[in-house]
């Protein structure tokens, strides 16, 4: 007998982990989500910090008009910088801001899909309120439409690349 102990590798159970990831999303406390997902708030905590969902809420609920204001901001920081520096490189200088204004319009081709990501969090959020006075609206209705919902979105994003 080998003094190694193996350990079991537990098999992730998807739709738990879908619809642990739509609540924390929608800011549920941790011990919600654990209870109405039947899962251990332990569990839920490896999720959180492996799969960084912080991060990912975060860039999820950051509008386009966030971002193109962040990004205009940094424009602005990097002219006023070069306008007391006169030593600065102009050639680096030119190239950030190309890349910065670059991003400004890839943010506006996308205006359509981010402004629908935008619209389904809101319903989305809208659902989730509505579920403590209507029964009908399950947890198992939300997933299913939150389902259909990133199909759209990915089939809009598809489109869009041809």
């Amino acid at each position: 007998m080998t003094s190694e102990i193996k350990k079991k590798k537990r098999v992730r159970d998807e739709s738990k982990y879908e619809h642990a990831w739509l609540l924390f999303s929608q800011k549920v406390s941790r011990q919600e989500i654990a209870r109405r997902v039947g899962i251990a708030e332990r569990t839920l905590t490896r999720w959180i910090t492996n799969d960084d969902w912080h991060s990912r809420r975060a860039a999820a609920n950051i509008t386009r008009d966030e971002l193109i204001n962040k990004t205009l901001k940094l424009i602005d920081g990097l002219l006023e910088k070069s306008l007391e520096d006169d030593s600065a490189d102009s050639s680096g200088l030119a190239d950030k801001l190309s890349k910065l204004a670059g991003a400004i319009k890839n943010l506006d081709k996308q205006a359509n899909v981010v402004d629908i990501i935008q619209v389904f969090m809101t319903f989305n959020r809208w659902l989730m309120s509505r579920q403590a006075i209507d029964a009908t609206l399950t947890d198992d209705l939300i997933k299913t439409i939150n389902r259909y919902q990133d199909t759209f979105i990915n089939e809009r994003l598809a489109h869009q690349k041809e």
